[in-house]
């Protein structure tokens, strides 16, 4: 017997960053929507679900580091989930999220990260207006005529959400309180012919020093490296920027294939 499934997929390519107001230089979105008839015993879990599609065991037991992606967007947790060193799904896996965005959230604790109060349906995606961030992945998307809107049934979905994101969040310090190493991995991905600006560099150092200070401060005893993962068409041999001006992070130029966090893993994991 089979059952039929409809399944959202937003691929959300983002060249440079994911800026606060939510309009990139070079942000182009893709939607596409699948339909896919699969039998009842044999069904393939939401490749954006938290609790059921990873090895939980795997994650949780084995002392190794821990990699956890912070954006810009979608496409960092789904490198490290292919490069075979994600198991479980973190806060910002799944959302578009800008340099002082995700700053502030974790700064404030994810406090009203989920509060209705801040969420508006817009386009085809959820958007929270305090931290101008952007759940493209969590609500049903209706097609009308040629145009795909969010479902007006999405606040419905809200407390399931919320749930999800509880168990996330909780995750996320689990994680940090754990002992063990954690790699907080942030992509910025590059087209044909995109290469990253001296504007988006700058933007982007400010960040680093922003990010070190805060969660220095925020986790003292933390054992922590931010890394930078710039994925572009243009690079033709990946290779890590010597950089000594920072004393946490690390900065790698990586090739544009189907498993561009590769090269960076191995020289993390040593």
């Amino acid at each position: 017997m089979k059952f039929k499934f409809l399944i959202f997929i937003f691929p959300f390519y983002i060249f440079g960053d994911f800026s606060n107001n939510c309009s990139t230089i070079g942000c182009e979105c893709y939607l596409e929507t699948i339909y896919r008839s699969v039998d009842v015993n044999n069904y393939p879990l939401n490749y954006f679900n938290d609790d059921y599609n990873f090895n939980y065991e795997k994650e949780c037991l084995q002392n190794k580091p821990i990699f956890i992606p912070i954006g810009g967007c979608c496409d960092c947790a789904s490198y490290l989930k292919k490069s075979g060193v994600r198991f479980l799904s973190y806060p910002f896996d799944w959302m578009c999220i800008g340099y002082d965005s995700l700053l502030n959230i974790i700064d404030m604790d994810f406090k009203n990260f989920l509060n209705e109060e801040f969420l508006c349906g817009e386009k085809y995606y959820v958007k929270n207006l305090l931290y101008n961030i952007i759940f493209q992945h969590e609500f049903p998307v209706e097609t009308i005529g040629k145009e795909k809107k969010l479902s007006s049934s999405w606040i419905k979905l809200l407390p399931e959400v919320k749930d999800k994101y509880k168990r996330r969040i909780s995750r996320f310090y689990k994680a940090l309180s754990s002992g063990r190493k954690v790699f907080f991995v942030r992509s910025l991905v590059f087209g044909q012919g995109e290469k990253i600006s001296e504007t988006q560099l700058s933007l982007l150092e400010n960040f680093i020093i922003k990010f070190e200070s805060l969660v220095n401060y925020k986790f003292p005893n933390l054992d922590f490296t931010l890394c930078i993962a710039i994925v572009a068409n243009s690079v033709k041999s990946s290779y890590e920027l010597v950089d000594n001006s920072y004393k946490n992070t690390r900065i790698f130029y990586l090739e544009w294939f189907d498993k561009p966090l590769d090269f960076m893993i191995k020289k993390l994991i040593v």
